[in-house]
């Protein structure tokens, strides 16, 4: 009814995914995940097709990382900017870094992602395996952005928790940033300040 080309779309025997936002101990958002039909992705024989005036790829870990690598090697054939929010962590493969993703991940995501112990290795690590700019969200902590040698932090806008069941992550914010700014050349810093 509006133009939304859902041949693609199949039906599978599942529920559909769902993640719940829980607190930890220490006050941390805790993202508890149940896949569902998110597992079932299969894009064996199924054509892939770019929207024409798309300049950014936004994509997580949600589904099984054939569909992320394929969706990645698809905008790079396309110039596009891939953008990468590694949730749930987990170890990148080398063909999806070797397309230079703008990673988002949180802390934890951070250290599964470079399978290293510490923020500094886990980034080092990223950036030898082709990883292009690092934009660690620190939830109140702000963001922490790597390119190359350059780090910068940007601290967050301190808020007033009116109602923490529904919170919006300051690193959501900032992605959105990235997404808006990236792809016209403006620095990750300004747009995740401006987010």
């Amino acid at each position: 009814a509006e133009g939304v080309d859902v041949s693609g779309v199949r039906t599978l025997g599942t529920p559909t995914g769902i993640a719940l936002i829980a607190v930890a101990p220490d006050g941390e958002n805790l993202i508890v995940v149940a896949p569902g039909a998110n597992a079932g992705l299969d894009l064996e024989g199924q054509p892939l097709s770019w929207p024409e005036h798309a300049s950014v790829l936004l994509a997580s870990l949600e589904v099984p990382m054939a569909g992320v690598v394929a969706a990645a090697e698809l905008a790079s054939a396309r110039d596009a900017t891939i953008v990468i929010n590694p949730a749930p962590g987990q170890p990148l493969p080398d063909s999806l870094l070797a397309l230079r993703p703008i990673l988002s991940p949180n802390e934890r995501e951070l250290l599964a992602c470079g399978e290293s112990e510490t923020q500094e290795e886990a980034i080092a690590s990223l950036q030898s395996r082709g990883a292009g700019s690092i934009v660690l969200t620190r939830g109140a902590a702000g963001v922490l952005i790597v390119q190359g040698e350059a780090w910068r932090e940007v601290p967050a806008h301190p808020v007033r928790a009116v109602d923490t069941g529904v919170r919006i992550h300051p690193g959501r914010c900032g992605r959105r940033g990235e997404r808006r700014r990236c792809p016209q050349g403006a620095e990750p810093g300004g747009a995740a300040r401006d987010a």
